[in-house]
This record gives structure tokens, sequence and C-alpha cells, in this order.
């Protein structure tokens, strides 16, 4: 095979797999979103067709909303940190734990999340104001669990 086949060939390659993770991850991908606030942890939901599961956090100057999500381990996942209007917050989202140090826009914030391991990952806006977890359990504990039926 010629030199320039493999380059046109590998070009190809190249940007189809680019094509298939902008669709997995959508146009805002690596960046934060804010989400609604609950006072319970965030519901997750997994589209098993793909296998992925999503959260939503908003984002308000204020505080994080909710403020704990819950993830599976093994599970990849997008998280999107919305960013309500604001003039003077901090815009900030920074998450050692999770490698995380993005400036925020209004509207729709994603970040795509693989091979999470079980634990509790902290994130807060860039002055430590405001704070949050995500907290990722073993694809085990997030099963309901099984009742055994009553034996005469």
């Amino acid at each position: 095979m010629r030199h320039s086949q493999m380059v046109i060939r590998l070009s190809v390659l190249i940007c189809g797999s680019a094509a298939i993770m902008y669709m997995l991850a959508g146009p805002n991908s690596g960046q934060p979103e804010q989400a609604g606030k609950t006072p319970a942890m965030a519901q997750l939901q997994i589209e098993d067709r793909n296998d992925l599961q999503t959260a939503e956090v908003k984002v308000n100057g204020q505080e994080f909303s909710p403020e704990h999500i819950k993830l599976t381990a093994g599970v990849l996942a997008k998280v999107n940190f919305r960013l309500d209007p604001c003039e003077n917050c901090n815009k900030q989202l920074v998450s050692e734990e999770l490698d995380i140090n993005s400036t925020l826009r209004e509207g729709d914030n994603f970040f795509l999340m693989r091979n999470l391991r079980p634990g509790a990952y902290t994130f807060k806006n860039g002055t430590g104001q405001l704070a949050g977890t995500i907290t990722v359990v073993a694809s085990s504990e997030t099963q309901a669990p099984q009742i055994a039926a009553d034996t005469p």
C-alpha cells in the first residue's frame, strides 16, 4: 500500500472516530453544565441501548442543584452542568479527583466520564464557596433489591 493511501485511510478513520465521539458526547463535551436542585440525589438515567448514564446539575451562582448525584461504576456517564444566566457569579467548575478545571458557559456544559471507580468525588466553583459530590457506586448497588417469595 502506498504511503499516500495509508495517510488517507488513517485520516478517514480519525475523522470518523471524532464524529462518533461528538455524537455520543454532544456539542459541549468537556464543558460543565448546570442542573436543577433537588433535596435528594439526582435520579440516574441509563439509556440501555447506548449503555450511557446521564445526570444534570443546575448552577446559578448560589448553589449546585442537586448538590449530590449518584452514578454507576463502569458505565459511561454524561453529566450536564447547566449554567443559568448570572452576571457576577464564579463560572469556574473544579474537581481535582475528576481532573476538571473548566469555565462554564450559559446553558449546557457536558462532561463525558469514563471508567469511574466507586467512591466520592467532589466538585466546586472556583472560589470553593459552592460544592457538590458525585458518588460512584458498584453496579450491584444500583440494582433493585431482590425479594424472595415466602414458601408455605
